[in-house]
Order: C-alpha cells, then structure tokens, then sequence
C-alpha cells in the first residue's frame, strides 16, 4: 500500500514541480490534498483486494462449485479474532473486514506519503513503514504478545480468538505515530519546502 500514491510525489520532489506548485496554491493545501488522495487510493485498493476474494468464494464459487473440500465436515474450523462478527452475517462480516484491512492499509500508506515528505531521501522513506510493520511483528512476538502484532492486527488468522479490543492497541500506536508526523510536517513545512 505504501507506493500506491507516494511515488508520484517522489517523482514531484526530484523534478522539483512542488516550488511551481506553489505560485498557484499553497504549499499546506497541495500536500494536504495529496495526503487525502493517498489516503482514499490506498484504503479503495487495501479493501478491494480483500473484499473482491471475499464476494467470489462466498458467493461465486459455491455457485461455480470449483474447490472441492475434503472432508467437507470433518476439519473444525478454529475460532480467530474477527469472527466475533458472523453473528451479523457472512456479508456485513466480509464488509467490516474489507473495511478493517482498507483502513489499516490506508495508515500504512499516509506513514509513507508523510516521510516521504518530511524525509530528503525517499528509499529510506518508503521503507519505513515496512520496518515499522516488520519490527512490530518481531518485538511482540519476542515479548510474548504477539496478539498485538501488526500482522495479528490485519490478519489475524493464524492465531487462536482474541477480544476484539487486542486489534485496537497496535491500530492506535500507529494513528499515534501519524498524528506526530502530520504534526512535525505542520510545524516544519517551510523548513522541507522553504
């Protein structure tokens, strides 16, 4: 999700187009309006990618019959954080889900887009958020609370059922993390772009 959108501005940034940008706009508008176009971009991908799955094993492929499962009753199914949310519905549990990944993948890729225009070099910015992601995973998981991994967080499918509230705690470390960039890049805007 990170390179959705942030590699258009990476491509503004090295053929210098943002100070003509400026004449016709200002500067906390333009980024701001690339921030929301990241953001939407990122969450419409994120959750169609899991979303359209969804719809064509849920629905199409029973029709098409294809997979073949067997035994067809013999396996149980093992209970994962998320499925708290069947009681609704296949649909509105598929929905909610698609909606849940999208918006991770949306913050994911607004962490991107921010270093990328807080940062003078764009490789190390782009990789941030995939070290974030990758040490979140391994620090919680040498911690002993890999419940509150990043990947237990999005896909939380190969770990036995947790509360609801676990997907919450990672979730808001890096609305947090976010928060502080959108903030220094408030604050230090002339100073990157002066």
């Amino acid at each position: 999700m990170v390179l959705v959108y942030a590699i258009y501005f990476v491509g503004e940034q090295k053929n210098h187009f943002i100070p003509y940008v400026r004449i016709r706009i200002p500067l906390a508008t333009y980024l701001f309006s690339k921030l929301v176009v990241n953001a939407i971009l990122s969450f419409l991908i994120a959750f169609l990618m899991v979303f359209v799955p969804f719809i064509f094993s849920m629905y199409i492929e029973p029709v098409l019959d294809i997979v073949h499962l067997y035994p067809a009753d013999g396996n149980p199914i093992p209970y994962t954080t998320f499925e708290q949310l069947l009681f609704l519905g296949t649909l509105p549990y598929g929905i909610i889900y698609s909606l849940w990944v999208g918006l991770n993948g949306m913050m994911y890729a607004t962490m991107g887009l921010l270093l990328v225009m807080i940062l003078e070099k764009p490789f190390v910015a782009l990789s941030i958020p995939f070290m974030y992601y990758l040490l979140g995973n391994f620090i919680t998981q040498i911690l002993g609370y890999e419940q509150f991994s990043p990947t237990y967080t999005i896909f939380p499918f190969s770990i036995s059922q947790q509360p609801l509230w676990t997907v919450f705690v990672p979730f808001t470390i890096l609305c947090i993390v976010i928060i502080i960039l959108g903030f220094y890049l408030k604050e230090n805007l002339h100073k990157h772009y002066g």
